[in-house]
């Protein structure tokens, strides 16, 4: 048996009912979500709003659209090394970081997109803070995305396959609201209560992460004290077996002779 087999046989079934019911896996959930509904709504409406209200012509939108999400990848690059940093032995513990960094990036992101709305048609500033609250979604990913190995390292993959499918949804939700204020009068007094529904989407996001969120590996994602007994039973049946099979293989080499 390869190693790699050996260890998909011993991997520990998913607790679903426990994930179903646990609030760290559920703040999480709701943080992945939150984030992404002002991130996807920028993703795929930034461009008309630069059209519609800055006046951008095609070339300068399609420039412009891209450059602000620069600071998204700084921020997340950088967001992550500084996130373990502070998380070195003696600093401050995984879920104060985890909190930190989701409350400021989603308070962040919340704040200068509703900001934005009270800016008038003045480009720079608009553009200054569409480029803060994009930075802000890498800083808040310091925060959540590598939250579900904290919560259940045998199941990180399985709990960001399900917040990721919840967090996909403001893809398509977002430019519905979008639309709904904005399809028959696209000016800045609607675009506002569209940021202003982001800013409220990513308020509640944050307080639900500091209140409920955690750090720390859940019960239910240790692996059962039984389990455990049972390798160390099955380890020292299979050396028994060897060493009976030694045995035998040496008294036919002497019954041979």
């Amino acid at each position: 048996m390869s190693m790699e087999s050996r260890e998909m046989s011993t991997k520990p079934p998913v607790p679903w009912a426990k994930v179903a019911t646990s609030l760290p896996f559920w703040a999480l959930a709701v943080t992945h979500f939150t984030s992404n509904w002002g991130y996807y709504t920028l993703l795929t409406c930034l461009p008309k709003y630069m059209h519609d209200v800055l006046q951008f012509d095609m070339t300068q939108n399609g420039i412009l659209s891209g450059l602000t999400y620069v600071s998204t990848w700084v921020l997340i690059m950088g967001g992550g090394q500084l996130a373990d940093c502070l998380r070195a032995p003696g600093r401050l513990q995984t879920t104060t970081v985890r909190k930190l960094f989701c409350a400021f990036g989603l308070l962040i992101q919340g704040l200068f997109l509703s900001v934005v709305g009270f800016l008038g048609c003045n480009v720079v500033l608009i553009l200054v803070a569409i480029f803060i609250t994009l930075g802000s979604v890498g800083l808040a990913e310091s925060g959540y995305m590598v939250n579900h190995l904290d919560l259940a390292p045998k199941h990180a993959g399985t709990l960001l396959g399900i917040t990721n499918t919840l967090a996909t949804t403001p893809g398509f939700l977002g430019p519905q609201v979008v639309g709904v204020f904005t399809y028959h009068q696209s000016t800045r007094t609607q675009w506002q209560k569209v940021f202003y529904i982001a800013t409220a989407i990513c308020c509640f996001g944050a307080a639900m992460f500091v209140v409920f969120g955690s750090g720390k590996q859940q019960a239910w994602a240790a692996e059962p004290q039984s389990a455990a007994e049972d390798k160390h039973n099955e380890g020292t049946s299979l050396a028994e077996q060897e060493a009976i099979q030694l045995k035998l293989t040496d008294k036919r080499k002497k019954v041979e002779d």
